[in-house]
């Protein structure tokens, strides 16, 4: 049966009642609920009134036109040319996939180059000396013109006001020996746990019986790591070197009159250095220099064993001394009262607090340029300055009036990256050689922070448990295992403490 719309074989037939044509059903159906008549005569129809032929299927083939060999071939080229446009669309996808593949991994290299750098940048800021000190002129005067060596050598009598050369070679390669040394030692320490504890009292300077007759209040200490030693010098003129654990003491003859001992420290073979209140510089067995003013604080080079650092407290001069000439080697001269004074580990930076100006200058001893300023904080004095063991931080102790501050320098920005509050002004500070402690000596009280890395920032202030009895002097790490403290009193007494 053909259906009157298609003109084709009507797979599923059915005759329209109005006008009595065989139509396919879904022709038929589709064009009723379009237009609702039948399509031969226009009358009204509904797709109800459709009769259904009851008729069996009829499979239907569609004809083979493959009936030649030209046919075929023409056939076989056809599928040819669309596997051919298939695969070059498959192949234009696959140099885009590659493409993106390209660039993501171009963004992979980037990122691991990034954090590459970033890594470099962590290692570098550990060696912040290294930095600082390539980043000042070595060689130059001032004005950034080359000495004349001859022409700076002083007459005789005089102190050389400019750094010679030789002696500035000799500090530049002791700092590269003492950064190595550093580098390979700094990962050594783990940060103290627990809190600050007292642990014993080893018997005081006083009730020893080596302990001089005629005695003054504890004026100033040092720690020797090496000897594990604490060196005393009091009002009188007494010097003194204190085991910090065993108790034992050894009195030290100085070879002049006894004048007030206001600076101490201990050279590299753990021999005592010794400052006066009438300018004498004391090391290794006798006087070295002989200067204008009292000295407010002595160091011995960390990597010169001859060599001496002393700082003049009425003036802040600063004194560069070798112990096997006869005269000091230089001296860069100031005009400010100095409160406290500070050397780098690696021997070339050294920081002294001004009370005249209320700021702390950093001093390159290889030029003899000032090479960062820590510029004043409002309504605050400077009482104390310590380097921190990973060579990048500088912490500065305030005197605010009735209560005290602590501000940490980043030494690459000169930036102020921490800072906190304290209940009095702190008299000298001290790091553990993790840089993750510091104590703060308020004179009656200890307190400590503590440096989390992962947080990147200080803990409030911590009181410690020690019963501080009488003013404390100053304030050591002592042991090798970085979690025990010494305390060194006015009247002599020495105190250990641990982190428990």
């Amino acid at each position: 049966m053909i259906c009157s719309l298609s003109g084709e074989l009507a797979k599923e037939p059915v005759v329209s009642p109005k006008s009595g044509k065989v139509f396919e059903r879904r022709l038929i159906e589709t064009y009723v609920n379009a237009n609702g008549t039948d399509p031969i005569n226009d009358e009204p129809l509904s797709v109800e009134d459709l009769i259904a032929i009851d008729e069996k299927p009829t499979l239907f083939v569609k004809p083979t036109s493959l009936t030649s060999i030209p046919t075929l071939l023409s056939t076989f080229q056809n599928e040819w040319d669309a596997l051919s446009l298939e695969v070059f669309q498959l192949r234009k996808e696959l140099n885009v996939a590659k493409e993106e593949l390209s660039v993501a991994l171009y963004y992979r290299d980037a990122a691991a180059r990034v954090a590459a750098k970033f890594m470099k940048e962590r290692d570098d800021a550990r060696n912040a000396l290294q930095e600082l000190a390539g980043s000042i002129a070595k060689g130059q005067d001032l004005n950034g013109m080359e000495v004349d060596e001859e022409s700076q050598q002083p007459s005789a009598g005089e102190i050389s006001s400019s750094v010679p050369k030789s002696y500035s070679k000799l500090i530049i390669e002791a700092q590269g020996e003492l950064f190595l040394a550093h580098k390979k030692d700094r990962k050594k320490f783990a940060a103290p746990e627990g809190t600050l504890e007292e642990h014993e009292i080893v018997k005081s300077i006083q009730d020893h019986k080596k302990a001089p007759k005629s005695r003054g209040n504890v004026t100033s200490a040092a720690f020797s790591e090496n000897s594990q030693s604490i060196l005393v010098g009091d009002a009188s003129g007494n010097v003194l070197i204190f085991g910090a654990t065993s108790g034992e003491l050894e009195d030290v003859a100085l070879d002049q009159e006894s004048s007030a001992v206001t600076a101490t420290s201990f050279a590299l073979d753990s021999s005592a250095i010794v400052g006066l209140a009438n300018g004498a510089i004391y090391a290794h067995g006798r006087t070295i220099a002989n200067l204008d003013e009292p000295q407010k604080a002595v160091f011995g080079h960390p990597g010169i064993n001859a060599h001496v650092i002393s700082v003049g407290s009425e003036t802040g001069s600063i004194t560069y001394i070798d112990s096997d000439q006869k005269q000091p080697a230089y001296q860069i001269k100031n005009d400010f009262r100095c409160i406290g004074a500070s050397l780098h580990l690696d021997g070339v930076l050294l920081a002294l607090g001004d009370a005249t100006s209320n700021t702390v200058q950093v001093y390159d001893l290889s030029t003899g340029a000032v090479g960062v300023t820590c510029e004043p904080v409002e309504d605050s004095v400077p009482s104390a300055v310590e380097f921190a063991p990973n060579g990048y931080w500088l912490a500065v102790g305030y005197s605010t009036g009735k209560t005290g501050l602590v501000l940490i320098y980043d030494l690459r920005t000169s930036a102020v990256v921490h800072r906190w509050a304290l209940p009095s002004s702190p008299l000298s500070l001290a790091f553990d050689r993790s840089a993750s402690i510091l104590i703060s000596n308020l004179g009656k009280s200890i307190v400590y922070n503590r440096y989390t890395k992962k947080e990147k920032k200080w803990s409030e202030s911590l009181q410690s448990s020690v019963k501080v009895s009488g003013t404390a002097v100053d304030v050591f790490f002592t042991s090798k295992e970085n979690n025990a403290v010494s305390v060194i009193y006015d009247t002599g007494k020495l105190q250990n403490c641990v982190f428990n």
